[in-house]
């Protein structure tokens, strides 16, 4: 084959990362031997069974890393050979090492598509019938493989195109078909990026050169791949003509020296094989078939399968010396058949811990496994078969799992998670439990679920999850005690991290008091038949007691954290069993505010050896209780205590008249078949077995953090189109409507000392003691107008309040409360029928349609027998309006009928009433408005008429918004020398 002829496979068109650089991808649709379908095949079979990859890729691992590596050169002679058989014609076969590419073109049968499939598919051979192979011994079948173990983009053309591989592009298939299944990812990622090669073939385009009719290129994958090759072509002698008939001329050209032929000729019964390297060497191969024949293979069979048996010492070499598929003459094939039926019988594989000379006993360990009792393990390390083949002493070492020799055999595959399986029932000291759990660090948790753990109580139990693990700062309980609970706790020398990792619990007194044997024993500590039925020596209530308690002081929990310790049964004050959350602290600010009698104390003895920490922990009450609840639908059908072994503390049916609350905040909004939801509810439980007269006491302790929230924070209500709404706090109603303040309700009492404004429209309370006015205000009491017009519904029951006339009000107060009305917003007041007003200087209640706002003081004279509603003037517009009523400007016409002197106004009174002072007032000897004789008037127009001293000052001073100054103008009028005086005086205003 010249030189020329051996480069057809360097042209490329497309780019290095698209396919290999030395086969032509085929032509969009050109596929004659169907590999788009092979492919689609493969991949949909690894996306629906992730574990048909893994299998893919093991058994091509196997084939490239067993006895496949060194027959590169074989396995290319024997498609040839198997190639022309095939053809019926003798076989030629050309192998040319040149630029890292190895090139083996041969003659014969050319590539067809079930030769395709079954290299897709590793498949033995791709034989059609008995009679057209004769002589073949395979083709493109598992041994093709081999060439996987120096390339990464194989290739095969013949006369009618190819097929390719490509490990990238198989990788990136790959990669996009775990895109959707997970499992495939995982498996993918296990193995580095690695993919079965062979599975994924894709079309190309070559020809084979002449004379040849397929050519397998092979570019090298790296150095050590060179290497190889070429050792293994220089290698080439004899025996590859002698083993392989089919073939006739072995050529074989290495970078660039004088090509070395070998060709093979019978001459009668000797074999000629001509070497243009080493010379002719003539062969007598002839065996004579029949009796004696498979009488001398039997015989040899035995000997080999003896010496096997004898060799020491027994190593991992032994494998070795297993026949692979090397021999593919008659002869060869029937002696390695014979070998194989017999080695697996053979004691000669080591044992993963093989033991002494003469050990013959059944307790002894093997010195070597027959490969029929033998079994590895897949998926373990090398320390881990070690300490498992004290136990399993048929293991073989680990490292063999890939070894071909070792399938052919029948060595039993064991998983890990089969071998842990087997000890289930092991009795092993501790210490061998924590090799065996120090070898498996870093193995998939998932395998080792069925992990055996030995107990402190002897025992030993499947599985780590819900064991408990020794610390030094674990529970301080006897681990008898713990035992008889149900509880699983670990060896101390046994415990090793990996338990923890697979699911067991350092033993701290909070994990041990949580398990759920803990849990089902404080549930069942009332039980009449005494807690758990199902453990004879199960501990009694007594003991429960002091195990819980003891538990619960070393977490150093606080009450409310573990909820359901409050079934945990107690003794009282009179020795009954009562569960914790039904029993009062004695001496408790909550003992001393409850009514007598009201709950059962625990017994004192136990308060005075535990204290108030771990009884308050579990539910033993020493203060109110608070229930915090989300969502909680406002329906008063559905709040309900629920039915339970404790009190949840999110069991808003637990709340004294919750039920009417409800029905209260649903008053407050129309009717929906969707009732309201309450985002958070946080309030007091047991207000109602405060006694009567320790509500002071109580109410200090409401005041204080955290009840002081449920007491002073308004409840968020979400409604049924989506709006949010703010309503009162459970408690605050509740305490709201009790005699809980003084003997009486809070609601409508005004604290002693407060607003002077609210003196006699509320009836005072002593709230000594209640500095803190959110608290206050909280309850009801009223402190200041301020705060009851912040309140909702705040202004009504003001104005409420003002129309009865058995509640004194002064004209004072009704000035302060009307200014603070007109400020709010109209929208937020409700109109009164009824108002407060001052009628001829009385305080008195009248109709709203008839009183009055007084907004200017030169019309007072016009209001004898008018209801007025006294407001400061830059108010009275606002509350007019607020509250739907008339000025006194817009009833009076105040039109001036006499006549009168211009003057104009004096400058200190200019300078001391500011820039918005008149220019000039109208003298006059007698003022007539309305017919009406009055001091002053100041007119639409701006003019002021005035007819005495006390009008000029009182006009001046309302005209420049100085109303507060009119008497010093009174006296500057009538004396201009206190001009400097009173200036003087102005320094302290």
């Amino acid at each position: 084959m010249s030189a020329a002829r051996c480069t057809f496979f360097l042209t490329s068109t497309r780019s290095v990362n698209v396919s290999s650089k030395y086969v032509r991808p085929a032509a969009e649709g050109a596929d004659p031997f169907g590999t788009a379908r092979l492919r689609r095949g493969v991949l949909d079979a690894w996306a629906t069974s992730p574990a048909r990859f893994r299998e893919d890729a093991n058994a091509e691992e196997d084939l490239v890393l067993g006895g496949y590596r060194d027959r590169l050169v074989i396995e290319l002679a024997q498609n040839a050979a198997d190639a022309a058989a095939r053809a019926g014609a003798p076989g030629r076969l050309r192998l040319t090492l040149r630029d890292n590419v190895l090139v083996a073109a041969n003659t014969g049968a050319p590539l067809d598509a079930a030769g395709v499939e079954s290299l897709a598919t590793l498949r033995a051979s791709a034989k059609r019938d008995a009679g057209s192979t004769h002589g073949a011994v395979g083709r493109f079948g598992v041994g093709f493989a081999a060439v996987l173990s120096v390339t990464d983009e194989p290739a095969l053309v013949g006369r009618h195109g190819g097929v390719r591989w490509s490990l990238d592009e198989a990788r990136e298939l790959a990669a996009d078909t775990a895109r959707h299944s997970p499992g495939l990812g995982d498996e993918v990622r296990r193995r580095a990026g690695h993919v079965p090669l062979l599975r994924l073939p894709f079309a190309a385009e070559g020809t084979a050169p002449d004379p040849y009719d397929t050519a397998v290129i092979l570019p090298l994958r790296d150095a050590a791949a060179a290497d190889l090759a070429e050792r293994l072509l220089t290698a080439v002698d004899d025996t590859l003509l002698l083993t392989l008939p089919g073939l006739q001329e072995v050529v074989i050209e290495v970078n660039g020296d004088a090509p070395r032929t070998l060709r093979r000729r019978t001459e009668g019964a000797v074999t000629v094989v001509e070497d243009s390297r080493e010379g002719t060497t003539r062969w007598r191969t002839t065996t004579a078939p029949g009796p004696l024949t498979d009488f001398l293979v039997q015989r040899a069979a035995d000997a080999y399968a003896a010496l096997l048996a004898g060799w020491r010492p027994v190593t991992e070499g032994a494998v070795d010396l297993v026949p692979g598929p090397l021999g593919k003459g008659e002869l060869d094939g029937a002696l390695r058949q014979a070998l194989l039926e017999r080695l697996p019988r053979t004691a000669f594989l080591p044992p993963a811990l093989p033991g002494a000379d003469g050990a013959d006993g059944e307790d002894e360990l093997p010195r070597a496994l027959r490969p029929r009792d033998a079994e590895i393990v897949e998926g373990a390390g090398a320390d881990t078969v070690r300490v498992l083949a004290e136990v399993l002493p048929t293991l073989l070492p680990a490292g063999l799992e890939r070894r071909a020799e070792l399938r052919m055999l029948g060595v039993a595959r064991l998983p890990l998670a089969d071998a842990v399986d087997r000890l289930a029932g092991l009795e092993k000291d501790p210490d061998w439990w924590w090799r065996l759990y120090d070898s498996l660090a870093g193995v998939d948790p998932d395998r080792l679920s069925g992990l055996p753990v030995p107990l402190a109580d002897g025992r030993t139990t499947i599985g780590p999850r819900q064991v408990l693990l020794p610390t030094p700062d674990g529970a301080r309980i006897d681990v008898d005690v713990l035992g008889r609970l149900g509880l699983k706790v670990a060896h101390e020398d046994a415990t090793h991290p990996l338990l923890e990792k697979l699911g067991a619990l350092p033993a701290t007194p909070r994990a041990v008091l949580t398990t759920p044997q803990v849990r089902a024993a404080v549930a069942a500590s009332l039980d009449e038949e005494g807690g758990l039925t199902w453990e004879e020596d199960a501990p009694d209530a007594e003991e429960l007691a002091e195990t819980v308690l003891g538990l619960v002081r070393d977490a150093g929990l606080e009450p409310g954290e573990e909820p359901w310790l409050g079934a945990l049964a107690l003794p009282d004050e009179d020795g009954e069993l009562v569960p914790a959350g039904e029993l009062v602290y004695p001496g408790s600010p909550f003992a001393r505010v409850i009514r007598a009698d009201e709950l059962p104390t625990v017994a004192h003895d136990l308060a005075e050896r535990w204290g108030e920490q771990p009884l308050t922990a579990c539910g033993v009450l020493a203060g109110f209780a608070l229930v915090r609840a989300t969502d909680v639908v406002l329906d008063p059908d559905e709040l309900e205590p629920r039915e339970g072994d404790f009190a949840e503390p999110d069991d808003a049916g637990l709340l004294d008249a919750v039920d009417v609350w409800c029905e209260d905040i649903l008053d407050r909004f129309p009717d929906s078949p969707v009732p309201p939801v309450a985002t958070e509810l946080v309030a007091v439980r047991d207000l109602d077995l405060v006694a009567d007269d320790h509500w002071p006491e109580a109410l200090s302790l409401l005041a204080r953090p955290p009840l002081r929230d449920a007491l002073t924070q308004p409840v968020r209500v979400l409604l049924p189109d989506g709006t949010h709404e703010v309503v009162r706090s459970y408690t605050a109603w509740w305490l709201r409507g009790h005699p809980v303040l003084d003997g009486r309700r809070p609601a409508g009492l005004r604290a002693a000392g407060g607003d002077p404004l609210l003196r006699g429209l509320y009836d005072e309370a002593d709230a000594t003691g209640f500095e803190d006015e959110q608290v206050l205000r909280a309850l009801g009491v009223r402190t200041s107008v301020g705060a009851l017009l912040d309140e909702p519904g705040g202004a009504a029951e003001l104005l409420d309040r003002l129309a009865d006339p058995d509640r004194p009000v002064t004209a004072a107060q009704l000035h302060g409360l009307y200014g603070a009305l007109a400020e709010l917003d109209p929208e937020q007041v409700t109109l009164p029928d009824e108002l407060r007003a001052v009628l001829d200087g009385r305080v008195t209640v009248v109709d709203a349609a008839d009183a009055v706002v007084v907004d200017s003081p030169d019309l007072l004279p016009f209001t004898s027998g008018v209801p007025l509603l006294p407001v400061r003037p830059s108010r009275a517009a606002e509350l007019a309006e607020l509250l739907q009523v008339r000025r006194l400007s817009e009833s009076v016409t105040g039109a001036v009928h006499s006549e009168g002197t211009e003057h104009d106004v004096p400058e200190p009174v200019r300078v001391l009433l500011g820039p918005r002072t008149p220019e000039t007032y109208v003298e006059h000897g007698e003022l007539v408005v309305d017919g009406v004789e009055i001091d002053w008037r100041l007119t639409d127009d701006g003019v002021l008429h005035a007819a005495t001293l006390e009008g000029v000052a009182a006009g001046l001073a309302w005209a420049a918004g100085q109303w507060p100054r009119r008497f010093e103008v009174a006296a500057l009028l009538e004396d201009p020398s206190r001009t400097e005086e009173l200036a003087r005086d102005r320094w302290f205003d």
